[in-house]
C-alpha cells in the first residue's frame, strides 16, 4: 500500500513532495515539446498544455511564496542559523526570481496553447528543467536538512497552517 501523501502537518515533507511535482512538471514541459517537433498537436498534447499553465501558474508561486514568506524568515530568525545556509537563502531567493523569468517565456505560448510555438522551445524548456534540477537539489540537500534541525513544532505548526490558508 502507498503511503499517503504528506500534508500540512509536515510542512517539510509537503516542500519536498511539492519539489518532486515540479521535477515531474518540468520533464512534461520537455517531453511536450519534444512530442511536438514530430507530431501535430492533438487533444492530448491541449489537455497538457492545460495542465501545465495550471501547474507553473498557480501552485508554483505558491511553493515559492511557502519558502520565501514562510521557511526562510523563521530560519533567518533562529540564531543558530550557519552563515552558509544565510547565503544559500539569499541565492534561492535570486533564483526564485531567475526561474519566474525563464517560465515568463513559456507562459503566454502555454495559455493560449500554441502548440506550434511550443515545438521550437524544447531548448528553453531543458534550461528551465536543469535550472529547477539544481535549484531544487540545493534545498532537498542543504536547506530542508537544517530546518529539521532548527525549527521547533510549533513554528513547523504555523508554516503548515500559512501554507494551507494560501491555498484555500
Amino acid at each position: 500500500m502507498p503511503e499517503p501523501a504528506p500534508d500540512f502537518a509536515k510542512p517539510l515533507e509537503l516542500l519536498e513532495a511539492c519539489h518532486a511535482k515540479i521535477r515531474q512538471h518540468c520533464q512534461l514541459l520537455v517531453d511536450l515539446c519534444t512530442y511536438l517537433e514530430t507530431h501535430s498537436p492533438d487533444e492530448d498534447a491541449h489537455a497538457t498544455c492545460k495542465k501545465l499553465y495550471r501547474y507553473f501558474s498557480v501552485s508554483v508561486p505558491h511553493h515559492h511564496k511557502d519558502e520565501e514568506q514562510g521557511l526562510f524568515p523563521l530560519l533567518l530568525a533562529s540564531p543558530q542559523l550557519s552563515q552558509d545556509i544565510t547565503a544559500l537563502i539569499s541565492k534561492l531567493k535570486l533564483e526564485h526570481f531567475e526561474l519566474d523569468k525563464l517560465w515568463l517565456k513559456f507562459e503566454p505560448v502555454v495559455k493560449n496553447t500554441d502548440l506550434v510555438t511550443l515545438a521550437i522551445m524544447t531548448n528553453q524548456a531543458r534550461m528551465l528543467q536543469q535550472s529547477y534540477d539544481q535549484h531544487i537539489e540545493q534545498e532537498n540537500a542543504l536547506l530542508l536538512p537544517a530546518a529539521e534541525q532548527l525549527l521547533k513544532t510549533e513554528q513547523l505548526h504555523r508554516l503548515g497552517q500559512q501554507m494551507k490558508t494560501r491555498r484555500q
